[in-house]
């Protein structure tokens, strides 16, 4: 087959893209990300268990912060959506991938862990009767108590999850939002 110039061969591809996998692999081997080591395992934190974990603002260096896991649930921007607290699957999920630096929004990240059926529940419990005033100094990003709505814990992906928690619970969220903020 004859090419055009400005077509790329396939066999040109397939070195490019060869040559980025190795640059790829090559820059995570550096940068300590991916592999087989003790940073990349996934752990399972207790309920009783410290974590410490980075706040990330994007006008500012990361913050390192050591609390529990109350605390952290309160610090993940966008954990509750719309306000809702996911089910165990689902914040899991969460939990596993180890957050992230939210870009030029707000973040929180830490080192992947789950957790057990047992301490979701303790958490559940703690999350319940919690008024999240108490940490008004030291939470930065959900001010707002937690709801819960069992109706959607059978959706298995939090994507899918988010998308139909909010499309229930939006309007109230952020009318919710809205009173806190005016002091009503």
């Amino acid at each position: 087959m004859i090419w055009p110039r400005h077509t790329a061969r396939p066999s040109c591809l397939i070195r490019v893209i060869a040559g980025n996998l190795l640059l790829l692999g090559l820059a995570s081997f550096i940068l300590g990300c991916g592999g087989d080591d003790a940073m990349n395992e996934i752990f399972v934190l207790g309920v009783r268990d410290e974590i410490t974990y980075y706040r990330h603002d994007p006008h500012h260096d990361p913050e390192p912060v050591t609390g529990n896991l109350l605390r952290l649930v309160y610090d993940i921007p966008y954990f509750g959506a719309c306000g809702v607290f996911p089910p165990l699957h689902i914040a899991n999920q969460w939990f596993a991938d180890g957050g992230g630096d939210g870009g030029m929004s707000p973040g929180a990240s830490w080192k992947p862990f789950t957790i057990t059926a047992e301490t979701y529940e303790v958490l559940v419990a703690q999350v319940a009767s919690f008024d999240p005033a108490d940490f008004e100094d030291s939470a930065e990003y959900f001010r707002m108590k937690f709801l819960f709505d069992s109706a959607f814990d059978l959706i298995p992906d939090r994507f899918e999850w988010v998308k139909a928690v909010c499309g229930k619970h939006r309007d109230g969220f952020h009318e919710r939002a809205r009173r806190q903020l005016s002091g009503a």
